[in-house]
């Protein structure tokens, strides 16, 4: 559109325009001075001083660092409407803007966190201030003071002169800084700027409307809020306006907001435009924009409706004549003249109206008088037309697009690496100014001209004294467009996989890939597809990797690569790759280290080294909490790529820490100082990858802070590098969670104690396109639920990600990373604070399309597997490497693709598909009619598995079409649709819609051989539109809609494919693609279409109205259901509430991801119309605190069930949102007895009537209605058929249903062969485990059975050797040489127990305080444990393993480890072991062995425990259960203690297991009570009574002592407390 077509909306506004002028230059500053952005507080850019026509560069200021913009460059396009070059609608802090007083300019800076007063006559420095956050938009200067916004969340008031602060103020309710755009920021950053009018300070807080935006007046004089606005729907971004009257907010990327300046009330939003942060305000009329499509909009004030648009990025006004700047012109309008003409056109029109009514009426002359008349009229309306154009004097070409300001009678265009100036007059550039960078920002001021540019270069321009009146020759314009850049995907070619291009230092990019032969390898590049350079290596290999630079024109550069051999070639393609796309850091300075090159620095170096390395990768954030010069901070910045944060209270330190900090080059961008208290911190949680103090490098010590630790360390390996001693380490762990864990490192020969965190407990992962291999969109967390606040928000934006349409593959994440597929670009991502740790551009990587495919992206804790061409690719999840490349199988078709993957523990899932039937969405197609280009599935012809690290073939599996999009894993079998139809299979295309939709067949197989478990065909064809599956409880789905859009829902039973229920609905949300709805299933309900139904039975449990604008399908946790309504939004399943997070929208799949306990939203939105004010990736933490009821409910189900990852996969946390578990296991019980009732299925129990739980569990189903078949199994033994059948059902080993007791009775050789083990219980059906139930249910563990009958009837569940949930949490260890048999424990003592040797060792620090060594004066030759009573140490002692067995206890002065003593007992009982005191009495063990040739032996049987009085006088005795000795065979026990209540726990010889026992009310045999896994591997134990619940052990292998922390049992030990 030219110039003169845009500017026809003008007419409407002329008027307007042209009194406003003379208001807004009343209004102005003094001419000479330019105190704010764009000269006043109206941001006309207009100053009416003069300059010298010819400038030359006084002098330049640069950054060490250029300017961190906010936000990423726009997308590249909007597919659905088909525009391009879409415009940046947030351009406001790309450069350092200045504001001119006097001799003094002022700027801020969004890299180094400071704001600057340099001397305007030779740049100088006169002060500077630190604020804690970037300051993005220019100071404010106003009478004599200094006003900035920074993303720390405060407004500062600095004096103009010094520097000094005057005031400072909180914009939001609280301090609470999250990463945000790359650097730690505030929840309420202040991205306005101030404006100051009449003695008020106008300023803005917030990013995000779900936390609250405040719209701010303060009194200018001292900071205190006269008034202060909420709002809740939109941001504020950009620089504030102000007029007489009204406050103007711009809100990023959508329209802005209009508020009364003194009341603060919001008036209303204006209602044209779409977006922007440029605005200006002439008298009574707002102006803003440019849009996306790079439209202005213009609004007269108290109106809210648009009065003009027109193409433009900057307008100029000024009474007679505006200016109006585009990519490529600048124009001049005579306004007055304009205007003139405007109203003489406006009277033309009202009499040719006037003159056609009339005429209807008239005849004979009077109406040939009229006709005449009207014939006048038109043609005075042309002419009036014609000199309307004449009304600009000139229009330009201009090639400097970016800024635009008008001085006297000159236009200053700011461009890429140069200023033009142009006369008003007529247009004609007089002066041209080289600057470095973009310049984004122009000011005039004191006869200087000032140019900001992207790159952190302030050029002031000044008077050229000695030249000549012609002024500087004006070169040719050379406009290179920053706009389209239009993608498509590469086809990979056959036998190359990439290319991957990666940044690299130097401004380089390095381009890799590889080749199936070894060939030369050869890279052609250029900006013109005809003109490219080539850079090559002759020496052939497969792995290629060369360094081009990286194109000068940061746009779109043409790529090829390659290679030679044997004469011939093998190129990809042409590619476009976007030179735009950057995500390393800018080359830090290189500048002298104000540290002196000393043993301290030596010690900080080597720390910082060692810490890194510990790292799974050099970039994050790191705390440093307390500073003593900064050397430690500086020295982690240095020797990696960390953001390093100093927290230290003192503020006289700070400025000493700032100071030396400031010299290296590295402050702000890379190591900043905050002061504060270390005890409360104002960070959010989680996001510390590493925390330490540099008090280490004094005392040794952590220092403050310790309370705040476990807050904000990352989960997922997180490290605190606790100090050099571990005293209080103990306790801290304790009190930190479960999920802490402690180590040491070395730094140069010097030992650190630290602690890593690990997972979160209850947090789920997403792995998959839905979450899990089995499609239900749910990724069991157990913590995602709201409130939820913002945890961290940035990159990557929307430049890098292919437009929002074609339902692109969802993110993905595990072990605290997070991946993200873009348009041909991948992401490494840290889940917990935003930091990219990996990028990579892959042209020959896309898909879309995922309701007619699988996703070609899948993650373990490793790995990042990703499906290009022809081969998966294992890209190392925390760096990026590629590590693995697996080809399909191409024997017999060689041209064939990978199309679906899968990982299930060690095994991948992947298909071969034929080529091109992947999907790439390069035309920004949705994919939601009904036509055979959009809903054709992607099919496989061969379903095989593999080894994950070799790639080994592990089996596969070729018969007919299998629809990708239905491939669903879940308790190791596979499921899926395939069409054995003859087109079908031998179809050329592996795009198929009618012919997959005839002979299809439901298939299960086994994961781990092929073996085909169960088929049966089906009628699936009604499932036009798409066809989805995925599992949970038993119950596999099958979804998906007509061409009537109507939604068909399928349920079968796993276990036999038996049809379950089926329903049929019209689909409820019947726009943005609601028909394409896929399924979400959370417990046992399942959501679709806005039906809730029950998984088992099908029965409707809900159907909702409720209308949400967005397109997207439903992701979850087990709490919570995540989708887009109009933004992000979240409902919980427990009240039915929900929220949205008003600001954010996701892409049109699915990209909302809770996992690793926080909800992960990374940007999806690219090339939306909508006006979404933000355009970021996000992450959302819940706010909620666990209660204490959740903590016992999550300890019960712990308890109950074991350790999760033992648990098949529908117990994983498959639970309705009820949090309590004894009301879920009864809820569970009844719908299971329901769901079989309603299907009339057949339950029969096994059932033994002297067994007291079976007798339960035949009660309990009668008492739900259910008669079930009852089989006395002692009496009616089952074959060995009908075992297999159980066996199966159960999902259960031969062994895990044998009695353990009766079946060594019987003498029966242990085996581990399944028939035989069958046979037996056929046979002895006395071996078989009591109450098995053929619910028909699968339930999985025989003690499922058992606690869930036992909550379920209300019955108190008794502990026993089942209770695998119980766990022991290390809390720390230390090296002791003598750990070999056993430890003892007193108040500040630790006793390493060896065979012949004792160490003493404090408690604290580990330091070996003396020692003790059998000689031969002492022929002590096999000590084992060993306890402290009254300052003496008594050890158990054998001559194990001679024969007889003898036995004494030996005993120790604590004090000197002097041998003081002895109680022998000779030959007795066995081999003693362990003696401990309770009570008034010995508690000794004499252990008995088997004899390891010979498995049949039961010898250790003979193990005992016998009870002393002082005096060594036998009291009592017991043996130990025969389980328990069978599980310790062929040992016996090493270790005993007993708790403070008065439970034994014992330990075996080498098994990492507590066993707790109790002494019988009747009968010679302990009691089992519990098993406490996850302690030290067997030995001597030691109770700490002096610190609770806190054993201590060895590892004898590591020679270590080892302190746990033990669960705390009920007195009758019958759960965690």
């Amino acid at each position: 559109m030219s110039v003169l077509s845009c500017v026809r909306g003008w007419q409407a506004i002329g008027c307007l325009l042209l009194t406003a002028v003379f208001a807004s230059a009343a209004a102005r500053a003094v001419a000479d001075n330019w105190p704010t952005y764009n000269h006043d507080a109206s941001r006309t850019a207009v100053s009416e001083e003069q300059l010298s026509p010819s400038l030359v560069e006084g002098w330049a200021f640069r950054s060490h660092y250029p300017p961190r913009p906010a936000w990423d460059e726009p997308a590249t396009w909007d597919g659905y409407n088909k525009v391009f070059r879409l415009k940046n609608r947030q351009t406001f802090d790309k450069a350092f803007h200045v504001a001119a007083v006097d001799d003094a300019v002022f700027f801020a800076s969004s890299s180094d966190d400071k704001v600057y007063c340099l001397n305007a006559a030779d740049g100088s420095l006169k002060w500077q201030f630190y604020t804690e956050g970037p300051v993005r938009l220019a100071p404010t200067v106003d009478d004599g003071r200094v006003y900035v916004g920074s993303d720390d969340g405060y407004v500062y008031c600095l004096d103009a002169d010094t520097g000094n602060l005057v005031w400072k103020q909180l914009l939001g309710p609280r301090d609470r800084r999250v990463p945000g755009n790359g650097r730690m920021s505030s929840l309420w950053a202040v991205r306005t700027g101030v404006v100051v009018f009449d003695g008020v300070a106008y300023c803005c807080g917030g990013v995000f409307p779900s936390e609250r935006v405040y719209v701010c007046a303060l009194d200018a004089a001292n900071g205190e809020f006269l008034w202060k606005t909420p709002l809740d729907d939109y941001p504020a971004q950009g620089y504030l306006l102000a007029s007489p009257s009204r406050v103007y907010v711009t809100t990023g990327r959508d329209r802005p907001l209009v508020f009364d300046r003194a009341t603060g009330e919001r008036l209303f939003q204006v209602s044209g435009g779409v977006g922007g942060t440029y605005a200006l305000i002439s008298g009574d009329t707002f102006l803003y924009g440019p849009s996306k499509t790079g439209q202005m909009s213009a609004f007269t004030e108290g109106e809210r409706d648009n009065i003009a648009s027109f193409d433009g990025n900057h307008m100029i006004i000024t009474p007679q004549m505006s200016y109006l700047h585009t990519d490529t012109e600048l124009t001049a309008l005579d306004r007055r003249r304009y205007i003139e003409l405007s109203k003489r056109e406006a009277e033309l029109d009202a009499q040719k109206k006037e003159l056609a009514k009339e005429l209807k009426e008239a005849t004979g002359a009077e109406a040939k008088r009229l006709s005449e008349a009207l014939k006048q009229n038109r043609a005075d309306d042309k002419a009036c037309r014609r000199e309307k154009d004449e009304c600009f004097p000139w229009s330009v070409d201009c090639d400097c697009p970016l800024s635009l300001v008008l001085a006297g009678k000159t236009l200053y265009a700011g461009g890429s690496d140069k200023v033009t100036a142009y006369d008003t007059e007529n247009g004609e550039a007089i002066w041209q100014g080289e600057v470095t960078g973009n310049a984004y920002g122009l000011a005039v001021a004191g006869g200087r001209l000032y140019v900001s540019t992207d790159l952190g270069t302030i050029h002031c321009f000044v008077a050229d004294d000695s030249a000549g009146k012609a002024g500087k020759e004006i070169p040719d314009p050379t406009f290179v467009s920053l706009g389209s850049f239009k993608n498509p995907s590469a086809v990979p070619v056959p036998g190359i996989v990439g290319p991957f291009i990666e940044a690299s230092p130097g401004n380089r990019l390095r381009v890799s890939w590889r080749t199936d032969e070894a060939i030369t390898s050869v890279v052609e590049f250029g900006e013109d597809d005809d003109e490219l350079t080539r850079v090559s290596d002759e020496a052939p290999t497969r792995e290629h990797a060369l360094e081009i630079p990286r194109p000068q024109v940061p746009e779109n550069y043409h790529l090829r690569v390659g290679g030679e051999k044997d004469g011939g070639e093998n190129f990809t393609p042409l590619m476009l790759i976007d030179g735009v796309l950057n995500y390393t850091r800018s080359d830090d300075p290189e500048l002298a280290s104000p540290y002196a090159d000393d043993e301290q620095t030596a010690r900080a170096r080597a720390l910082a080294q060692a810490v890194v390395a510990e790292l799974d990768s050099p970039l994050g954030f790191a705390v440093v909490l307390g500073g003593t010069d900064g050397r430690l901070a500086y020295e982690l910045a240095r020797n990696s790529e960390l953001d390093v944060i100093l927290v230290e209270p003192d503020a006289a330190r700070v400025a000493e820490l700032r100071k030396n900090l400031d010299q290296t080059g590295l402050y702000g961008t890379r190591v900043s100082v905050h002061q504060g208290s270390l005890d409360e911190l104002p960070y959010g949680p989680y996001f510390a990858n590493v925390v330490l103090s540099e008090g280490l490098l004094m005392d040794g010590q952590p220092g403050g802070g310790l309370d705040e630790v476990a807050r904000v360390l990352r989960p997922s390996g997180g490290l605190f590098v606790y100090g050099s001693t571990d005293e209080g380490l103990s306790g801290w762990l304790e009190s930190a969670g479960e999920e802490f864990s402690a180590g040491t490192l070395v730094a140069d020969a010097e030992t650190w104690h630290m602690v890593r965190r690990g997972r979160l407990p209850g947090a789920g992962e997403w792995t998959h396109q839905y979450a899990l291999p089995d499609n239900a969109s749910c990724s069991q967390d157990d913590l995602v639920r709201g409130p939820l606040s913002v945890m961290w928000w940035g990159r990557p934006g929307s430049r890098a990600m292919p437009d929002r349409g074609p339902r692109n593959p969802a993110p993905v994440t595990a072990a605290g990373r997070l991946f993200v597929q873009g348009n041909h670009t991948l992401f490494g991502i840290d889940a917990y604070n935003g930091t990219i740790r990996w990028f990579q551009q892959i042209p020959t990587m896309r898909r879309a399309n995922i309701p007619r495919d699988g996703s070609n992206m899948v993650a373990t804790d490793d790995y990042l597997y990703v499906v290009i061409g022809d081969h998966c690719v294992g890209f190392d999840g925390a760096t990026g490497e590629r590590e693995l490349f697996f080809a399909v199988d191409k024997s017999g078709a060689p041209q064939q693709e990978w199309g679906y993957l899968a990982c299930v523990g060690e095994r991948l899932v992947g298909t071969a598909t034929k080529p091109g039937a992947a999907y790439l969405g390069d035309r920004g197609e949705w994919y939601e009619d009904f036509r055979d280009t959009q809903i054709a599935r992607v099919t496989s012809h061969r379903l095989f598995v593999r080894d994950r690290h070799s790639g080994e073939p592990v089996w596969e599996y070729t018969r007919g079409a299998i629809i990708n999009s239905t491939i669903t894993i879940a308790d190791d079998v596979i499921y899926f649709v395939e069409s054995r139809a003859p087109k079908a299979h031998e179809a050329e295309s592996g795009r198929l819609f009618e012919d997959v939709l005839e002979d299809q067949y439901l298939v299960a197989l086994d994961l781990a051989t092929g073996e085909q478990v169960w088929e049966k065909p089906y009628d699936f064809s009604r499932c036009q539109f798409m066809t989805y599956m995925c599992s949970a409880a038993d119950t596999l789905v099958v979804a998906g809609t007509d061409e009537q859009k109507q939604f068909h829902i399928y349920a079968f039973d796993t276990e036999t494919g038996e049809e379950l229920w089926q329903h049929h609905a019209p689909t409820k949300k019947t726009h943005h693609s609601g028909h394409l709805s896929h399924p979400a299933i959370v417990g046992l309900q399942l959501f679709i279409n806005k039906h809730t139904y029950d998984l088992r039975t099908g029965d409707v449990l809900d159907v909702t109205d409720f209308n949400w604008h967005g397109c997207g399908v439903t992701s979850a946790s087990l709490h919570t259901m995540f989708r887009r309504y109009e933004f992000h939004g979240m409902q919980d399943l427990e009240t039915g509430e929900r929220t949205e997070m008003q600001g954010v929208r996701t892409g049109c799949w699915l990209s909302m991801i809770p996992a690793g306990g926080v909800l992960l939203a990374p940007e999806t939105s690219a090339g939306c119309s909508c006006g979404h004010a933000l355009q970021a990736s996000v992450a959302y933490v819940p706010t909620r605190s666990e209660t204490k009821k959740d903590a016992v409910c999550r300890s019960v189900w712990a308890l109950a069930v074991g350790p999760l990852a033992a648990l098949p996969h529908r117990f994983k946390n498959r639970c309705h949102p009820i949090s309590d578990f004894a009301t879920y296991s009864k809820w569970t019980f009844e719908r299971a007895m329901s769901a079989k009732k309603k299907t009339a299925a057949k339950v029969t129990i096994y059932h033994n009537p002297r067994c007291t739980k079976s007798r339960q569990t035949l009660a309990l189903l009668k008492e739900h209605g259910v008669e079930p078949t009852v089989v006395e199994y002692l009496k009616i033994p089952p074959d060995a058929a009908t075992l297999k059948r159980l066996l199966k059902k159960l999902g259960l080993a031969p062994q895990e249903l044998i009695r353990r007791k009766e079946y060594r009775a019987l003498g029966l050789d242990d085996t581990d062969d399944a028939e035989t083990l069958i046979a037996r219980m056929a046979e002895h059906p006395e071996i078989i485990e009591r109450g098995v139930g053929d619910f028909g249910l699968s339930w999985r563990r025989r003690w499922i059975v058992k606690l869930l009958v036992l909550v379920a009837a209300g019955l108190p569940a008794a502990a026993s050797w089942a209770d695998e949930g119980l766990r022991a949490k290390v809390l720390g260890r230390f090296p002791a040489s003598e750990a070999h048999q056993g430890v003892a424990v007193d108040a500040q003592h630790v006793y390493a127990i060896g065979s012949r040797s004792i160490g003493k060792y404090d408690k604290q620090s580990g330091r070996k305080l003396a020692a003790w060594e059998s000689d031969d004066e002492q022929p002590l030759e096999h000590l084992n444990s060993g306890f402290v009573l009254e300052g003496k140490l008594y050890c158990a002692h054998s001559n194990y393993p001679h024969q007889p067995a003898t036995s004494s206890v030996e005993i120790w002065d604590t004090a000197t480890l002097e041998h003081v003593g002895n109680h022998s007992f000779g030959i007795y009982e066995g081999s003693c072991t362990w003696a401990v005191f309770r009570e008034g009495a010995w508690w000794v063990a004499f252990a008995h062995y088997n004899d390891k040739s010979n498995p049949a032996d039961t010898n250790n049987r003979k193990t005992s425990l016998v009870k002393f009085d002082r005096k060594w006088r036998r009291l009592a005795g017991w043996v130990f259960p025969d389980e328990l000795m069978a599980r310790l065979s062929p040992y016996s026990t090493s270790g005993g203690v007993w708790s403070p209540k008065g439970q034994l726990y014992i330990t075996g010889h080498d098994a990492p297991t507590l066993f707790v026992l109790q002494v019988p009310q009747a009968g010679s045999t302990l009691v089992p009570v519990a098993e406490i896994h996850g302690s030290t591997p067997g030995q001597g134990i030691a109770w700490d009574y002096d610190e609770g619940h806190v054993v201590y052990g060895i590892n004898r292998k590591q020679h270590a002592v080892v302190k746990m922390r033990v669960p705390e049992l009920s007195e009758q030990g019958a759960g965690a407390r």
